[in-house]
């Protein structure tokens, strides 16, 4: 490949994310300790010489298949989001159950406003304001 590596392509793959790429280095060289080590470390799955052997390729391509998908079911896994029905309350990692607020702040930078929606409104608020003898239209300042 010109101007880049195997090595190289790896390793610039490997940094910028996304889906999970598996990779089989197949050299004519030996693979030598060092060169393994230097491998590993730039993002690379598994080793192969040349000439390489039908076979032993697909056996590797049929285990970077399980692989891969059991990737994918971890990413879908991790899209569900374990939430209390009663408090809303989300579960972590570590099983330690947070408010939403803190959940989504923590892992998306989401920050949060509060507010009332009609709904809530008329059913949680309502019947206060008219417990302790306050007039709800008044409280929204006239608004119906």
């Amino acid at each position: 490949m010109p101007g880049i590596d195997g090595l190289g392509l790896c390793r610039m793959i490997r940094e910028r994310g996304g889906d999970y790429v598996y990779f089989i280095l197949i050299s004519s060289n030996r693979v030598t300790k060092e060169n393994r080590q230097l491998a590993l470390e730039s993002g690379v799955d598994d080793f192969l010489t040349k000439p390489v052997d039908a076979d032993e390729l697909g056996m590797r391509l049929h285990v970077a298949e399980r692989i891969l998908g059991l990737s994918a079911q971890v990413k879908q896994l991790e899209t569900f989001i374990p939430i209390c029905g009663y408090c809303k309350k989300i579960r972590n990692d570590r099983k330690y159950w947070q408010e939403i607020e803190t959940f989504f702040s923590q892992h998306q930078g989401t920050k949060f406003s509060h507010g009332v929606c009609p709904d809530c409104y008329e059913r949680e608020l309502v019947p206060q304001l008219e417990k302790l003898g306050i007039d709800p239209a008044a409280a929204r300042g006239g608004e119906s």
